[in-house]
């Protein structure tokens, strides 16, 4: 089996542009991996493209070599975008060998040990915040709006969510997410937090264990919007509401150490470390108590390696998931494989045409998702779909 192309798709997704790469055989067959190119991701579908030169002609069932090139072309520049890249390369070439071969991703690691996920219902309500229009959804105006949305989440079967810092204000302003970490609007550059922000935080989260009760899972997102000050504060103010973790990115393994010992509340970080050189100070530090693994950035065979790193420090795996169906199911292959899994991150609010540029669907019962079962990662995206909808311009969300 030999490469014969390389191909990528820039779609319209609605609430943020989406990227995947297709790598096709000389037989005929492909495979697919999804990337993105936001949350500072611009520019890697050119990574991927600079890459995969000189990839035609090579035997993409070879991933483990492939994998092993890919990390010493970019040594000098390791992780971010060129992670990111490489990981899209890998990922497709994995869903080629594993289709070739009649066999789901998991399979080619040892084989699954659960065909079902326990998932939470991610980015709650901070979609319909922005993207209510795209979503064909009433806009959330108010901490009521948001509550009755979790009634809705319980009566649906899910018995977790998480969010993300949403300020509702008085009167007919609309509320706005809180996001100066990704420079988006105000609080940046300081990130600190004052007590009128606190306390708005801490309304948020009430409001939302009032509705779903004491037995439902709750977790808050605080991305990197504040500094270790702030999210010590945090975690200490919402201990009353248990939940199930407070995550967080900060650059200083001491500085979330320091935040976890601080507070009963659980710490969830690692998403942006993309490989186990970065992983590993959290761990040795005893910085978290969950660690956040994203296949779509870090590629499966790291992502695998990362959560046997993380569980030999007896620390279970969170997936990451942010983007389209495709990256979802890429997840689904790396818990399904992770005896150290913990909860599978799902975006329920998906907009009806994304969900159109795959012929199959995932499947969610009991708000469990069910591990495709299919050949590779169990789906693919609708190529013509695809070439329908071409994302010309940067979305609401990206």
């Amino acid at each position: 089996m030999k490469i014969a192309s390389v191909e990528q798709f820039h779609v319209d997704g609605g609430l943020k542009p989406l990227g995947f790469l297709k790598i096709t055989a000389a037989c005929g067959q492909a495979g697919w991996s999804e990337y993105s190119e936001i949350l500072g991701g611009a520019g890697v579908g050119a990574v991927i493209a600079r890459l995969a030169e000189g990839l035609v002609g090579s035997d993409p069932r070879d991933t483990a070599r492939l994998a092993q090139r890919l990390e010493a072309q970019t040594r000098s520049a390791a992780g971010g975008l060129n992670a990111q890249a490489a990981a899209a390369i890998e990922n497709a070439c994995l869903d080629l060998k594993a289709r070739a071969y009649g066999v789901p991703v998991a399979e080619l690691f040892g084989g699954a040990v659960r065909d079902r996920l326990a998932c939470y219902w991610s980015h709650f309500g901070m979609y319909r915040v922005q993207g209510a229009a795209a979503l064909g959804v009433p806009p959330l105006r108010s901490l009521d709006d948001l509550a009755a949305l979790a009634g809705q989440a319980a009566s649906r079967g899910f018995r977790a969510l998480k969010t993300n810092v949403m300020l509702f204000n008085d009167g007919d302003a609309p509320p706005r997410l809180y996001m100066p970490g990704f420079g988006r609007g105000a609080g940046g550059p300081g990130l600190n937090l004052d007590d009128a922000l606190l306390e708005a935080i801490e309304r948020q989260m009430v409001a939302l264990r009032a509705a779903v009760g004491p037995g439902f899972g709750l977790a808050l997102d605080l991305n990197c919007n504040f500094r270790p000050a702030g999210v010590r504060r945090i975690a200490q103010a919402l201990e009353p509401e248990r939940l199930m973790w407070l995550e967080t990115d900060l650059p200083d393994p001491a500085a979330l150490a320091m935040v976890r010992q601080s507070s009963c509340t659980p710490i969830a970080s690692l998403e942006t470390m993309l490989q186990r050189r970065g992983a590993l100070p959290y761990l040795a530090a005893q910085a978290v108590d969950f660690a956040i693994v994203d296949v779509m950035w870090a590629g499966m065979g790291e992502s695998v390696r990362l959560a046997a790193l993380a569980g030999a420090f007896d620390v279970s795996i969170n997936t990451h998931v942010f983007s389209s169906p495709l990256a979802t199911a890429m997840a689904a292959q790396l818990a399904a494989v992770t005896p150290n899994f913990h909860l599978m991150e799902l975006d329920v609010d998906v907009p009806e045409p994304v969900r159109r540029l795959f012929r199959q669907q995932l499947e969610v019962v009991d708000g469990q998702l069910l591990v495709p079962a299919g050949p590779g990662w169990g789906i693919a995206p609708d190529e013509a779909a695809l070439r329908v909808n071409p994302s010309t311009a940067e979305a609401a969300l990206a």
